[in-house]
């Protein structure tokens, strides 16, 4: 069904859709934004769609690139400060997922005052290991061979300071629905920016590291409407009824991969630092951290609070049901 849609209408309709599906509209009206997206009702579609499964489902025509080199580099227009390369023999619809999701971060973060012109990062999706290699190798200055040794083959992207190759012939691609790989690839964007702005370790402590990307990358994308926010959040809460590790335990990458509920946890808590001293701090915390100083210094600066005053805060905050801190 999807492909007759893409081939009627082209992939983009498919990110418009999304778009159009406003938070406020009933969730059973989301024919409105069908119908306001591809110009037919759901029902006309119904009917185009059952002619074409008692066709048998003949080929339809996707669009397509022919006549130009597919492993060639192609420079797709994004902020100027947002390096981007792939080739043509990466999808569109990949393609697409992966610039609109890492625009979104960059834009969302650029709305709450983040001087990105500072932090320029380089993003590469390619499907042939060679070009992935090549890539690393001229961002970390490696040799090819070591750049290969570099190259992670069990996860859809490998990524140093300011850059991130990602592997579109990886099978998350074809398993993960395009809601999640978007916020896959925002919330890689924001640890990419986390590792650039900080002279010191990032991941102090662990659960505002791992949790200010994950939120972040579901505000971006709530801001496009893949998301809605409301949603989210109530996921995150039922996501904590299993979790038996107090915040605090999660300092460190042990403490937290071993704690039930731990994402949702970290986002909670992230989102409750940003009620209360706005989101643009979940920046400034990394712009702040510096070898010179420990990063509960980094914290009490950042946030007006020490660790242990801000868990005595968590604490209560869970207690109450996790009560709207008003930052979403």
């Amino acid at each position: 069904a999807t492909e007759l849609l893409i081939s009627r209408f082209g992939f983009q309709k498919l990110f418009d859709y999304a778009r159009n599906l406003q938070p406020e509209r009933h969730r059973d009206e989301w024919e409105y934004s069908f119908e306001e997206t591809f110009g037919l009702t759901s029902q006309e579609f119904y009917r185009q769609f059952e002619e074409h499964r008692e066709a048998g489902f003949p080929p339809v025509a996707l669009p397509d690139n022919a006549g130009v080199d597919k492993t060639s580099d192609v420079l797709t227009a994004t902020a100027t400060d947002l390096g981007w390369k792939t080739t043509e023999d990466v999808s569109q619809l990949t393609r697409t997922i992966v610039v609109d999701a890492s625009t979104a971060m960059h834009d969302y973060l650029t709305s709450i005052g983040f001087p990105d012109t500072r932090y320029r990062v380089n993003l590469y999706l390619y499907g042939q290991e060679d070009r992935m290699v090549q890539a690393i190798a001229s961002e970390d200055g490696l040799s090819l061979e070591k750049a290969r040794d570099r190259l992670n083959r069990n996860y859809p992207s490998t990524s140093g300071k300011k850059w991130m190759v990602l592997n579109s012939s990886d099978d998350w691609f074809k398993t993960t629905d395009i809601p999640g790989q978007m916020t896959f690839v925002a919330q890689e964007m924001f640890r990419r920016y986390q590792e650039t702005m900080a002279t010191a370790s990032p991941a102090e402590p662990y659960w505002l590291f791992t949790g200010s990307a994950a939120w972040l990358a579901y505000r971006a994308l709530s801001g496009q409407m893949v998301y809605h926010y409301p949603d989210v959040r109530q996921n995150m809460i039922a996501g904590t009824r299993n979790a038996a590790k107090p915040l605090e335990e999660m300092e460190t990458w042990q403490g937290y991969t071993s704690a039930s509920g731990n994402r949702s946890y970290a986002m909670l808590a992230v989102e409750l630092l940003a009620g209360r001293s706005g989101e643009e701090s979940l920046v400034r915390y990394y712009m702040n951290r510096t070898p010179s100083e420990t990063w509960q210094v980094t914290f009490l600066k950042t946030f007006g609070m020490t660790p242990e005053e801000f868990y005595r805060l968590f604490n209560t905050h869970h207690a109450a049901g996790f009560p709207d801190p008003g930052a979403g």
